[in-house]
């Protein structure tokens, strides 16, 4: 039956067997599947950043506590929703017309399963099968960074109308720039578009020209290769600035994700390029916490 999985899928089940081992479950259930999927996936840059496989675990262990015996783990069958689940993924891959089955169709088809503890847990994280089903190059992307994915796209109903325009205005920046990805020195311009010099730090000086030419220096601009800007994905850095923008709302017990969360976002993505020139120009994380603070204000 598993050869014509992958070898990550293969790992997964793996995984699993593991995991159910671990709860002291007599049979592989979805939740030790759904483990097994995400525990394959754990160094996963986006899995580090958003919702993790122990935050997951936690939550599994809160539900369905382990018993605390250790079964072995090489004799352990499929539970009946487990096989359900599997043979729903083979039929997901049959219908994409994937010659492989990865961990991808088997998400799907845990949440084929629609009563299975593992569906829940998905559903709860905001993850449909249509989308999926729907994802670009799914082949190419691990199927946890297209939950995230596919997370991020849920989390833009709670922006602001500008934060949102800062989104358009990024992909707009990429496109003209001939990235495939909407990068983070295309998040910074965007930002830049609707707020230059009205941002929550002292240093109002930064001009949008200014920030485009180091961008260029750095990263020249592919004139030759304009990508359609709807076609165009978030990167993985980008993705992380977003999932940080939404931790900084919410510990500031904001409702709304604005401008200045992406501000803190991209701030905390210490590595990127668009931190690197924010900081060259003495813009620090601290700065733009503390003047928010002294606002008192929500980011817009």
């Amino acid at each position: 039956m598993f050869q014509r999985y992958t070898e990550r899928a293969r790992r997964s089940i793996f995984f699993a067997r593991y995991e159910a081992s671990q709860f002291g479950s007599k049979m592989i259930d979805t939740e030790h599947l759904l483990l097994g999927i995400l525990r394959e996936h754990s160094k996963d840059p986006l899995a580090e950043s958003g919702t993790t496989f122990e935050e997951i675990r936690r939550r599994i262990e809160q539900q369905k506590p382990p018993s605390g015996e250790r079964v072995p783990s090489v004799d352990l069958p499929l539970s009946h929703q487990s096989k359900r689940a599997l043979v729903y993924a083979m039929d997901e891959a049959d219908r994409l017309k994937h010659a492989s089955i990865d961990n991808r169709h088997l998400l799907m088809g845990l949440l084929r399963e629609k009563n299975c503890f593992a569906a829940g847990v998905l559903r709860d994280q905001g993850i449909t099968i249509e989308a999926l089903r729907n994802a670009r190059e799914p082949q190419a992307m691990s199927p946890w960074r297209t939950a995230v994915s596919i997370l991020l796209q849920g989390m833009f109903e709670r922006y602001t109308e500008r934060a949102r325009r800062t989104i358009f205005f990024a992909r707009s920046e990429a496109s003209q720039a001939g990235a495939h990805a909407i990068e983070t020195e295309h998040l910074l311009p965007g930002l830049w578009r609707q707020h230059e010099g009205n941002l929550p730090f002292r240093s109002g000086a930064l001009a949008l020209e200014e920030i485009r030419r180091e961008i260029d220096g750095r990263k020249p601009p592919n004139r030759d290769n304009v990508p359609h800007s709807d076609d165009l994905p978030l990167s993985e850095e980008c993705e992380r600035v977003l999932a940080f923008a939404a931790e900084e709302a919410d510990r500031l017990g904001h409702e709304k994700i604005g401008n200045g969360h992406i501000l803190f976002g991209l701030l905390r993505e210490e590595k990127c390029l668009a931190a690197e020139i924010l900081r060259a120009h003495g813009i620090t994380l601290d700065e733009a916490r503390e003047n928010l603070t002294r606002e008192g204000d929500q980011p817009s």
